[in-house]
């Protein structure tokens, strides 16, 4: 069965640093369906420089962060939390997909549904 999203924008296949997505280029890792070994796409196969790069722009990060009242950070979780409830059905079907769970995938995104609001919870009780 091929992964199908409601949002097929939320399949990225590209790496975040910082502001800005990385595409895959010659160096890439193919990410597969475990239960079926289909190719669903690649990702950029990263290395020592661009994970330092990575953990450069989120030490930059961090005083912005800092500088932000609890309410604004609340207000920051409160809205991925809602993307997170907001994408749940999608979200569910993706995690399936990961998973390998080829046949019975409204069986395994009921499994993952209650994971999903759970973390949406959390996020929104932090």
């Amino acid at each position: 069965m091929t992964l199908v999203l409601n949002d097929p924008g939320l399949l990225r296949f590209e790496n975040r640093i910082g502001a800005r997505w990385v595409p895959p280029g010659a160096a890439s890792i193919a990410v597969s369906n475990p239960a079926t070994g289909e190719v669903i796409g690649q990702v950029p196969r990263f290395g020592a420089a661009e994970a330092r790069e990575a953990i450069e722009a989120a030490a930059a990060a961090l005083p912005g962060w800092r500088a932000q009242t609890a309410g604004e950070r609340a207000a920051t979780l409160r809205a991925l939390s809602g993307l997170l409830l907001e994408h749940l059905e999608d979200l569910a079907l993706a995690c399936a997909c990961a998973s390998g769970h080829e046949g019975a995938w409204e069986h395994f995104v009921r499994e993952y549904r209650p994971l999903l609001y759970r973390a949406a919870d959390a996020i929104d009780h932090v």
